[in-house]
């Protein structure tokens, strides 16, 4: 858990090193998808797979998939540190490598929760549980610290730390951990998971391409592409009419929409986020530029600019400034103009009006969420006891 996690939270932080190594500026046009799928694929691939290799692991042993996921994460990571290309092929291939790596988190996170249940007595379970995404938890915290003193090094050390650990992990799994579940040779319900794997996988692409902006607005949300993305997974009304040997496809659409529910939450975010920088962001930028001496009309052209772009430069402390003008411009102003535009702080101050709106924003439906979370407590009435409904 500590490893799957960590390797989530890790490659956040050395996002702009990573694409600095790789000869990409993330927030130029065109680009921003390479970022965001660095970010969402292997989330994606993770929640997708984790249903169908708890499966596996019913049938062919818990043990044996968790110790494969190891295998197949640490391959992943040598994969991702070793990435051999540049500019848009070195982002595919780190996509594509961050991808194996989901494919070894799915194994993982789908058996260590079962192992537990099977090795620990019933009175014993909800603290080994417990301990279980305490280290998961952990595992964030630790990623976000591991990242940014690795970024400093190099950004093939982000991926290249995981790399020891997965062989520490591959070895101690398969001399400690027993088989101790009883095995279910059932067959898999292979329209059931296909029907999971896709649904969600278009939910989670068109949440990555909705905050993406369109040719005629900041964000996609109401393109062709991405409606569809969310609507052909509705099949409610199909589920019931099939056979009850394909019953697993609806139970894999109704898992869909649990596994979506952070991403999702994660893309309403990001959108109030744009909604607040959209407002007041692009008169702020405008006028700061022309200040220090950038023409008008290219002042205008950086001020009209996605916000998404401008949205992570922020979370990621980045300046992109420096290379979104062009250096013939920055060069044809006084050096002190141009170091205040290239520096830390100006960035961060000529948005800070905008960004401070879209947060409000973002606080207002956390609120509200947690509300109605509260009240759907409430309203579910007293706890679930498994073994007293059982006897029952």
């Amino acid at each position: 858990m500590v490893l799957g996690f960590l390797n989530m939270s890790s490659v956040l932080l050395a996002l702009p090193v990573i694409f600095r190594g790789i000869g990409i500026n993330p927030l130029a046009p065109g680009s921003t998808a390479y970022l965001l799928w660095l970010l969402m694929g292997y989330t994606l691939v993770t929640a997708v797979l984790v249903v169908s290799f708890g499966r596996l692991g019913d049938m062919f042993g818990r043990t044996r998939m968790y110790s494969l996921g190891f295998v197949i994460f640490t391959v992943g990571s040598l994969l991702c540190a070793v990435t051999w290309s540049t500019g848009p092929a070195g982002a595919i291939e780190l996509i594509l490598f961050r991808m194996v790596q989901g494919i070894g988190s799915s194994f993982l996170f789908a058996n260590s929760a079962a192992i537990l249940t099977d090795a620990f007595p019933e009175n014993e379970r909800g603290m080994a549980l417990g301990l279980n995404q305490v280290a998961g938890v952990g595992g964030s915290f630790l990623g976000i610290l591991v990242g940014g003193l690795l970024s400093q090094v190099g950004w093939r050390w982000v991926f290249l730390i995981n790399v020891p650990l997965g062989i520490a992990g591959i070895i101690w799994s398969y001399r400690s951990l027993r088989e101790v579940g009883t095995l279910k040779r059932e067959p898999i319900d292979w329209l059931g998971n296909l029907t999971f794997a896709a649904g969600l996988t278009m939910i989670l692409v068109g949440v990555i391409y909705g905050i993406n902006p369109s040719a005629t607005s900041s964000m996609s949300w109401t393109t062709p592409f991405v409606l569809g993305m969310f609507m052909a997974p509705n099949t409610a009304a199909i589920m019931n009419s099939l056979p009850p040997q394909h019953r697993g496809v609806g139970s894999g659409m109704r898992a869909t929409l649990i596994n979506v529910a952070s991403p999702l939450s994660m893309a309403i975010i990001f959108s109030l986020m744009i909604v607040g920088l959209n407002a007041s962001m692009p008169a702020a930028l405008y006028s700061g530029l022309v200040q220090n001496g950038i023409p008008a009309q290219i002042a205008q052209q950086i001020a009209n600019a996605p916000p998404v772009g401008y949205l992570f430069a922020a979370f990621l402390g980045y300046n992109p400034l420096g290379t979104l003008i062009p250096a013939s411009v920055l060069h044809s102003v006084l050096p002190q103009q141009a170091a205040t535009i290239t520096s830390r702080a100006f960035f961060p101050q000529l948005i800070e009006t905008a960004f401070h709106k879209g947060l409000v924003e973002v606080l207002r439906f956390s609120i509200i969420m947690c509300i109605i979370g509260a009240v759907a407590s409430w309203i579910r009435g007293g706890k679930y006891v498994y073994h007293e409904e059982a006897k029952s």
